[in-house]
């Protein structure tokens, strides 16, 4: 999860923007941090620029996350991305945004 040193420039918002997610080269649709729903790796993007394709080496990080999961731990294999499945491992989720939302 993202890190930070002064909370008190920080704002907690309950949006529906934190709600969605977004498949792999999907156009983030805000500026923020963006982390992967299966292990946790973040990517910063700007609105209108792709987040990370599935065959991205930024994506390299879910197949190393995932072999040290035990199958039985590991969350499951499709989340819905509106009416699609999306593989979980490319799943993408905003986690900080700037204040503007």
């Amino acid at each position: 999860m993202a890190t930070y040193k002064n909370a008190s420039i920080l704002t907690q918002k309950d949006v529906p923007e934190f709600d969605r997610v977004y498949p792999p080269g999907a156009h983030a649709p805000t500026s923020g941090i963006y982390r992967c729903k299966s292990c946790g790796y973040e990517v910063v993007s700007t609105a209108g620029n792709k987040l990370p394709p599935e065959n991205s080496d930024d994506l390299l990080h879910v197949a190393q996350a995932l072999s040290m999961v035990p199958v039985s731990a590991r969350p499951p294999s499709v989340v819905k991305v509106g009416s699609a499945s999306v593989p979980h491992s490319v799943a993408w989720q905003l986690v900080v945004a700037p204040n503007h939302l």
